[in-house]
């Protein structure tokens, strides 16, 4: 957590703390107590007087009223009470940051250029080595005008459930190419998504097939996935598959479930 996060998170903490004064400003003098026993749940309001003389008196599950705006009163008090602590460790961090100087340690690995080009190969080796990767591509050229549809990110792709599947990769910042030719024994192919898992640089193969219920692109599909299959990628282990028609269109949670396999794997 960098400065200006700190000072974010300190605005909203303050912001809650005074909304959280109104909606106790009126409340009764009175606390609550909550028992339970294997019947359910019993309400009393309790209050020590100026001798220091304790008060209880069993509030009926009818008087909602009451036992809305004690709990409401309990409520505020604790949440008051966790603010303030989470307030008192963000100065302690704070006071930390200032202590070791103008940049935190993620400031330095992320956000300094230089020095980030130097350290992020021997402190994150594998995401170091997918940013490298992903600028490495070498993606196809074919047909340039038929990507006509762009995801979050900008990229440009042939459908809208392509631009949904990189969107959502962008999203999880999961390092991909789209359409990049790879190299197999018997010729080469172009999957629609070359993927590698941030944690583990496994290269994972995303083959969106739409168009199934067209038989021309049924048989090539086929005839793609034999060739993946006799070069060891296999579905279930490093080969996605979406698939869809007219009358059963992907959708993005599906996709969104994809993408945690990815994650997992």
């Amino acid at each position: 957590m960098n400065q200006s996060e700190i000072k974010s998170r300190q605005r909203m903490l303050l912001a809650e703390r005074k909304s959280i004064a109104k909606l106790s400003a009126n409340a009764p003098k009175e606390n609550l107590q909550i028992n339970r026993n294997k019947f359910g749940y019993y309400f009393y309001s309790r209050y020590v007087d100026v001798e220091g003389k304790e008060h209880r008196k069993y509030i009926h599950r009818k008087e909602k009223e009451l036992i809305t705006r004690l709990a409401l009163k309990r409520y505020c008090h604790l949440r008051d009470k966790e603010i303030q602590l989470e307030l008192d460790a963000l100065e302690s961090y704070e006071k930390v940051g200032q202590f070791h100087g103008r940049y935190s340690a993620e400031d330095l690995l992320y956000r300094t250029p230089v020095i980030s080009e130097l350290l992020q190969p021997i402190l994150k080796p594998v995401a170091y080595r997918a940013k490298q990767w992903v600028e490495e591509g070498n993606p196809s050229t074919y047909r340039e005008e038929e990507k006509r549809h762009s995801s979050k990110g900008g990229l440009k792709v042939r459908s809208k459930a392509e631009a949904m599947i990189a969107s959502c990769l962008e999203e999880r910042g999961i390092p991909f190419r789209y359409e990049d030719r790879i190299r197999l024994q018997g010729g080469s192919a172009i999957p629609d998504f070359t993927i590698m898992n941030p944690t583990t640089g496994k290269k994972i193969y995303w083959e969106h097939l739409g168009m199934m219920d067209d038989m021309a692109y049924y048989e090539s599909a086929i005839e793609k996935l034999a060739m993946y299959q006799a070069n060891g990628i296999y579905l279930g282990n490093n080969l996605i598959l979406t698939v869809e028609t007219l009358q059963q269109p992907l959708t993005y949670k599906t996709i969104q479930g994809m993408v945690e396999s990815i994650i997992d794997c």
